[in-house]
């Protein structure tokens, strides 16, 4: 199944990211920034693996029907990425464009 079906039998937008800004904007907001997040897990708390555990949680099955990933695949990914996030030693980097 292709990631647009995904995204329609989800009612998801896979794309959220890159439609987000335009959205803001036409809700008539003027100081829309893009800001980079670094999080630094020696001070961060452990709420964003409790985060990534619960999309682990509801994403995995539907990954796994509606995609040529497999299950057992995205949980593996999922799980990597959470115990990325759980090892105070780790530096992780991302983007959000709001």
């Amino acid at each position: 199944m292709s990631w647009p079906t995904v995204s329609l039998a989800t009612k998801t937008d896979l794309h959220i990211g890159r439609h987000v800004f335009g959205m803001l904007e036409k809700l008539s907001l003027e100081d829309i920034k893009v800001d980079y997040i670094v999080v630094d897990p020696s001070s961060a708390s452990r709420d964003l693996a409790a985060i990534f555990e619960s999309w682990r949680d509801g994403y995995v099955d539907p990954i796994g029907e509606m995609t040529l990933l497999s299950r057992e695949s995205a949980l593996s990914y999922f799980n990597q990425m959470i115990v990325q996030l759980h090892d105070p030693g780790a530096m992780r980097c991302g983007s959000c464009r709001w």
